[in-house]
């Protein structure tokens, strides 16, 4: 029973921290609704003073108005001027939109051509580098087919002189064959030749193969040359087609440059009379025109001004019923506080009775322990 009782008192007071977290937030609620309340108030007071200033105008406005075109013969007169020269204003604006038109038109050409001549030249001054390294390229080519067409000329130069020492040495071997008073054994004489031949023949073999490597490299570095230099023939016509191509745009671009200095001055000669025209037309009708703006001006402001009372009354009307439902909750609020604080106050009373209660029967068992 002590803890059901505890556990109860401990709900109540999360109740009444609850509650009174709530009523503060309502009493803040109602302290926002009043400043806001304040400051509508102001905003009210503002757009009368407002009104009242704009009305004012309104009839200032409608005291200077003149009757101006009420008289029939002058009026249809500059009716009939005012209605020509609005018709020439017209046919100026016109041009002056088709001439915006091919101006924008030119300058978009223009600029493409612009942009075409930039990738041409940057085009030509890649060939012109990969032109300048083939020609690199080349020199060092030709300098390796004079070395190499140098050694080759040297190795047939020894081969020749290696041919001549083996046609010696083989008329040696006849007459070392024919000589029957030949100091060296017959056998020995024979050997000693045949193996100066052989290695003769193996010099000459090895220089063959190193001049039939050489051959190869030459014909490889013929072909390689010839391969570049059609390259380059084909690079140098493009190079020609693009410059051909790039002076046929600067012609197209200068012809553009005159045609829009041609009409950039049509269309300043047109933008002074469309001035002068619109500044006779101006003078005409600016005093009428201004007093009926400023009239419908003042109105608009007068009729968005009332609107705008009526919808701040009707929210201050609303915030006046919205601030007495919160009045009424906050005194249901406290009421209901109260009511909660008595019953924790007969709680708290309840639980010493009961905690006394249980005291008092510790105490007897001990007594009778």
């Amino acid at each position: 029973r002590f803890k059901r009782v505890k556990h109860q008192l401990q709900m109540t007071l999360t109740i009444k921290n609850s509650l009174q977290d709530e009523l503060d937030s309502t009493r803040e609620t109602i302290s926002n609704l009043e400043s806001a309340l304040l400051a509508k108030n102001r905003d009210i007071a503002q757009l009368k003073e407002r009104i009242h200033r704009l009305m004012n105008d309104s009839q200032e406005y409608k005291s200077r108005e003149s009757p101006r075109c009420r008289t029939p013969a002058g009026d249809q007169r500059g009716c009939g001027r005012c209605r020509a020269l609005q018709r020439e204003i017209s046919s100026y604006q016109e041009n002056d939109q088709k001439n915006k038109s091919d101006i924008d038109e030119l300058n978009e050409s223009l600029a493409a051509l612009n942009k075409k001549i930039s990738k041409l030249e940057l085009d030509k001054r890649s060939m012109n580098d990969q032109l300048q390294l083939y020609e690199e390229q080349i020199v060092k080519y030709d300098d390796d087919i004079s070395a190499l067409k140098f050694q080759r000329d040297d190795v047939i130069k020894n081969n020749k002189e290696l041919e001549s020492i083996i046609e010696e040495l083989r008329e040696a071997k006849s007459k070392a064959d024919c000589s029957v008073d030949s100091i060296m054994p017959e056998n020995l004489g024979n050997e000693v030749i045949d193996l100066q031949l052989s290695e003769l023949r193996l010099a000459l073999d090895e220089k063959n193969e190193i001049i039939c490597e050489r051959d190869e490299q030459i014909s490889g570095l013929k072909a390689k040359l010839s391969e570049e230099s059609s390259r380059v023939a084909v690079l140098e016509d493009e190079t020609i087609m693009n410059q051909s191509t790039i002076q046929e745009i600067q012609q197209k671009n200068e012809l553009c440059n005159a045609k829009i200095l041609e009409l950039q001055k049509d269309f300043d000669k047109l933008t002074d009379d469309y001035q002068l025209t619109c500044t006779e037309l101006g003078d005409a009708r600016k005093l009428q025109e201004d007093v009926e703006k400023q009239l419908q001006i003042s109105m608009s402001e007068a009729m968005h001004l009332s609107e705008e009372i009526r919808r701040v009354g009707k929210d201050l009307r609303v915030m006046e019923s919205l601030k007495m439902e919160l009045e009424k909750r906050c005194c249901e609020l406290e009421d209901e506080v109260a009511k909660k604080e008595e019953n924790i106050s007969s709680l708290e009373l309840e639980s010493k009775r009961i905690t006394e209660s249980l005291q008092q029967e510790v105490d007897d068992c001990k007594v009778l322990q």
